[in-house]
């Protein structure tokens, strides 16, 4: 998957994988993030970058919110912020 744009993402014409779909223990890149400005900026500080690598650990037991690893630190996130947050699979 070729760098896209940071907000950019949506426009493209292909589905894109998001932190959502990947499996427990799976981890990816960060491509992007489409959400609205104040969320994405408190994600951005917690180190939700493009060209991050993050880890999708576990999701809770009624499937929301979900725990990932991102640089050092472990975050919990709603699927839904998930859901818009782009990633491309790790090598």
């Amino acid at each position: 998957m070729a760098d896209i744009p940071y907000h950019l993402f949506a426009c493209q014409d292909t589905p894109a994988l998001t932190l959502a779909d990947l499996n427990a223990n799976e981890s990816a890149e960060i491509r992007g993030i489409d959400l609205e400005t104040g969320l994405d900026q408190r994600l951005m500080a917690l180190g939700f970058l493009p060209g991050q690598p993050v880890r999708y650990l576990k999701r809770s037991p009624f499937k929301d919110p979900i725990l990932v690893e991102i640089g050092s630190r472990v975050v919990s996130i709603r699927k839904s912020e998930a859901q818009r947050i782009v990633v491309g699979r790790a090598e």
